[in-house]
């Protein structure tokens, strides 16, 4: 079985993520992507909001990586499940960093257009990261 184009858009993606490569990131989608982060209660739109977004979460956690678990995708949808981790040793917003590492299940929902992204949903648990980081209680 062939797997369709656009599930390595999604690993080079990933691949973007791991490397704080902004414009590969940014080559994943198309100039008009709406990317929300839900668990942030964030959305970016447009390639220069994403781009921003990967600068800011590269200071916070240098060494960030991503699993990828599973993906699935068509000529116009698709979704991922993956790992994210990386150590808290930047700030992030008013948090200060912590040296403490975290991992994180999550899953991505995406819209495809042209070969591109135009949308992406991510799902994850925000006050597990926290805990793991020390952040707040378990």
């Amino acid at each position: 079985m062939n797997r369709h184009p656009n599930c390595q858009l999604m690993e080079n993606e990933a691949r973007a993520w791991e490397t704080q490569d902004a414009e590969l990131f940014a080559s994943c989608f198309t100039a008009e992507i709406v990317y929300e982060d839900v668990a942030l209660g964030l959305t970016h739109h447009g390639q220069d909001e994403a781009r921003h977004f990967l600068a800011r979460n590269s200071i916070a956690f240098p060494d960030f990586a991503v699993e990828m678990k599973t993906i699935y995708a068509d000529g116009h949808a698709g979704h991922a499940e993956w790992i994210m981790s990386g150590t808290h040793l930047g700030q992030m917003g008013p948090l200060p960093p912590t040296g403490k590492r975290f991992a994180v299940r999550g899953v991505s929902v995406l819209e495809f257009n042209d070969g591109k992204i135009s949308r992406q949903t991510d799902y994850w648990n925000f006050a597990a990261m926290l805990q793991q980081i020390g952040l707040m209680p378990t």
